[in-house]
């Protein structure tokens, strides 16, 4: 397991990027050369994947249940997956909701990373586990 400043570096490295901030002219130069670079690699490996979830957990015991249940299915293991890190912020330093922590998690692939959620050992077995322990926010982003 990464220390907990690993996702920020890849964050910075490029690999999690949001060009929100960009002009447009440099958002579509960016898009227009990694389209080229697609084009000229027919065979481009899987780019990486990212599982981002937020939480503000509200009932520890309901979420010490699931995150057992989803240990001992070894379902990341599974799906190529593991965690970069788990945790609260060490340091809030803009509009952070008080009480929030971060799992980030590391898959070769958007593919895999789909494949985990939406397994079916997940959805039916584990996921409820956590209904009502507090509210959860999920997404996958792609790495370079």
């Amino acid at each position: 397991m990464l220390p907990p400043f690993g996702c920020i570096a890849t964050m910075l490295s490029g690999q999690i990027f949001d060009s929100s901030f960009m002009s447009g002219n440099s958002r579509s130069s960016l898009m227009r050369e990694g389209r080229a670079m697609e084009q000229d690699s027919p065979q481009a490996p899987a780019r990486p994947a990212y599982l981002l979830v937020t939480a503000r957990v509200t009932d520890g015991a309901k979420m010490a249940a699931y995150a057992r249940a989803l240990a001992e299915t070894g379902l990341y293991a599974r799906h190529g997956g593991h965690y970069l890190f788990i945790g609260k912020a060490a340091r809030p330093l803009e509009d952070w909701p008080e009480g929030t922590s971060i799992v980030c998690a590391h898959f070769p692939s958007r593919a895999a990373a789909e494949a985990f959620w939406f397994d079916a050992q997940y959805q039916d077995d584990v996921k409820p586990l956590r209904a009502g322990a507090g509210e959860f926010h999920v997404a996958i982003f792609e790495g370079q």
